[in-house]
């Protein structure tokens, strides 16, 4: 909460730019009644190591946790939730990701060029993965796409060169272009 001439105003969100290129910042509690994160709100906090959400987040704007280079995981509680486009791009640190139930759509280059990410938990309610989302996750060796997805945009997994396997599953009618571009290691899809 924020105090102003003795009056109690609660924070309900984090605005555009926030905490932008905080570099010492090492770790972040975000209370239940913030519901959004504005775009760039954390962008470029390279000490970030890690984010505890106390309820789920509504809405992370575009370029959220960009460049936060040494954030190490990631657990978004359950919730109606909207994720923008680049929203952890860059984070080279971030090894795993747990996503909330409520998330529909992964917007484009969400977890590009995390170089360590070893494990994303994709939700139930996940109906679309946009373009590049996992493209240079050199990390990722499978990965679990749940029953319910239709749709997997272009350069989705490009240059993911350790990614070996990738379960399919029979809703999915549309991958794009260059989809698995590059995945030289690549041995199944189930």
């Amino acid at each position: 909460s924020v105090s102003y001439n003795g009056v109690k105003y609660p924070v309900v969100w984090l605005d555009d730019s926030c905490f932008l290129n905080c570099v010492n910042m090492k770790s972040v509690k975000i209370p239940s009644q913030v519901t959004r994160l504005g775009m760039f709100c954390f962008s470029g906090c390279s000490s970030l190591t890690s984010v505890e959400f106390s309820s789920g987040i509504n809405i992370f704007g575009s370029k959220c946790f960009l460049d936060c280079v040494n954030l190490k995981s990631i657990y978004i509680p359950d919730g109606d939730t909207f994720m923008d486009d680049y929203c952890f791009y860059n984070c080279k640190s971030l090894t795993t990701a747990r996503l909330p139930n409520g998330l529909k759509t992964l917007n484009k280059y969400c977890f590009f060029k995390c170089t360590s990410l070893v494990h994303c938990d994709l939700p139930a309610t996940l109906k679309t993965i946009q373009d590049g989302c996992f493209a240079n996750c050199d990390s990722l060796v499978n990965l679990d796409i749940p029953a319910g997805v239709e749709s997997i945009g272009e350069l989705c997994f490009n240059q993911c060169y350790n990614l070996k396997s990738v379960s399919l599953p029979s809703s999915v009618t549309s991958l794009g272009f260059a989809c698995f571009c590059d995945c030289r290691s690549l041995e199944s899809i189930d």
